[in-house]
């Protein structure tokens, strides 16, 4: 479908979209790409049965997370805060030319079969997948030892009652026009993947804050996301900054500097055969701090490409601020005195990572906010 965004503010028809499918067999030419719009779950795994191997891509649209206004009375009130046209020229020739270019969707390639915990648009109600791409991953993964899942998503997708059946996930994102190439390419080795979760995937919804999407107000406390999972001691599936590649990297060397910033120096080596990219992360906290504060917090990161076999010397900079906290009796900004445990890491929580002590010999007063 050419329409690649949301059915609000990102609305938009690109002129060219590859999807998934083009991708792989534009990609793949010289092999066999088995696919049937209208296949049934059996016929679907028994072409995976038949294959050398299955790349199941599942996930979500903006009929499962997007914006969404909604015609209740409650909500109808913010259609009043859509900005109104100002040039009535400009916008018959929109409206014109989404009449000419609007793709339409067959009835048989719209979603119909999703469970009750999901409705058009709006924030998810559920962190797991539709029950049909749950069944469709498992019924595969019986008959096919060689499957790659392929996750089209916004957001955490908790996969517990899966991820033990299949040998590799890829989270695919919202990967734009062009997204269904970029598969090719990372599932090829033509390009070696390099991102980092921006979030933490945790084994179960409740190690996280609760949430009610339908709520009126709400409030949430301190504790969220990776921290709150390292103050309950609930194990991650996947930590915050996680990321995978084709090769390997050691961290060796680590060094401090302070000054009027703080600069951590390591070497990065690539131990594997491939060139590759990793995302050099440091955290800090405190053992005996007075203050409720998170186990280890991101302070500074910075991505390095580092071809097979070599080392590069790496420098990451934070600032006084990122280890602020804020005194709410003075309406400022400081830093706390004592020992800080600082980690240089490829993700939170990385046994490989390296420590580095700070001491901080006065508290620091930063500014007034």
């Amino acid at each position: 479908m050419r329409n690649i965004g949301d059915g609000g503010s990102s609305d938009v028809m690109a002129p060219n979209v590859v999807t998934p499918l083009q991708g792989i067999r534009e990609h793949f030419a010289n092999c066999e790409i088995v696919y049937n719009s209208q296949a049934t779950l059996e016929s679907q795994v028994q072409q995976a049965k038949q294959s050398d191997l299955a790349i199941v891509v599942v996930g979500y649209t903006r009929e499962e997370e997007g914006e969404f206004i909604g015609d209740s009375p409650d909500t109808v009130s913010m259609a009043a805060l859509i900005p109104r046209q100002d040039d009535p020229e400009l916008a018959r020739e929109y409206k014109n030319y989404m009449i000419e270019n609007h793709h339409y969707a067959p009835d048989e390639l719209r979603i119909k079969s999703r469970n009750g915990t999901f409705s058009i648009g709006g924030d998810r109600e559920s962190l797991r997948l539709l029950d049909a791409d749950v069944q469709l991953i498992h019924a595969v993964a019986k008959v096919q030892p060689r499957v790659i899942v392929v996750i089209v998503a916004g957001s955490a997708v908790v996969m517990s009652e899966w991820i033990n059946e299949v040998p590799t996930v890829l989270m695919g994102w919202y990967s734009g026009s062009n997204g269904g190439r970029a598969l090719a390419n990372i599932l090829s080795g033509a390009a070696n993947p390099s991102g980092h979760l921006p979030f933490v995937i945790p084994n179960d919804e409740s190690h996280l804050p609760f949430f009610d999407r339908d709520a009126k107000s709400i409030t949430y406390d301190y504790w969220h996301g990776q921290w709150k999972l390292d103050r309950d001691g609930n194990k991650p599936m996947f930590p915050f900054g996680f990321g995978c590649s084709y090769t390997n990297f050691t961290f060796s060397n680590p060094e401090i500097e302070v000054s009027e910033t703080v600069k951590f120096r390591c070497a990065v080596r690539n131990v594997g055969s491939r060139d590759g990219a990793t995302v050099v992360q440091i955290y800090t906290g405190r053992n005996d701090s007075a203050i409720e504060r998170p186990k280890r917090r991101l302070i500074a990161f910075k991505r390095v490409e580092v071809r097979a076999g070599e080392t590069v010397q790496i420098e990451c900079t934070a600032l006084f601020q990122n280890f602020a906290t804020r005194d709410i009796e003075n309406h400022s900004w400081f830093v706390e005195q004592g020992l800080w445990n600082c980690e240089i890491g490829q993700f939170s929580g990385d046994p490989e990572s390296l420590p580095v002590a700070l001491t901080i010999n006065q508290r620091i007063e930063l500014y007034r906010s």
